[in-house]
């Protein structure tokens, strides 16, 4: 699959294993991708699996969590990292 090379900047895309770990590229396209990006793994992956594994994810900024429940129609309490919110702040405010 080509993606865009910044949303794996630390992981050689040549070697990542789509199947085996969708979970982590569905995350770093939701959080680091473009929409182009995006349209390539619900074409990939199928709109299911995409909203399957966005709800085991344990840590999504609010952007991208309030996106994934406005595109997909899921409610927001449905996600993992809603419901299991980190007690420590991120590093970044932004």
């Amino acid at each position: 699959m080509d993606l865009s090379k910044e949303i794996f900047w630390d992981v050689d895309q040549n070697l990542l294993d789509f199947e085996r770990n969708c979970r982590f590229v569905i995350e770093r396209v939701i959080t680091r991708g473009k929409l182009s990006d995006l349209r390539k793994i619900m074409k990939y992956y199928g709109d299911q699996v995409i909203i399957e594994e966005a709800k085991k994810i344990r840590t999504l900024d609010q952007k991208s969590l309030h996106f994934l429940s406005i595109i997909f129609s899921i409610p927001i309490g449905d996600f993992r990292c809603y419901t299991q919110v980190q007690s420590k702040e991120a590093h970044w405010n932004y």
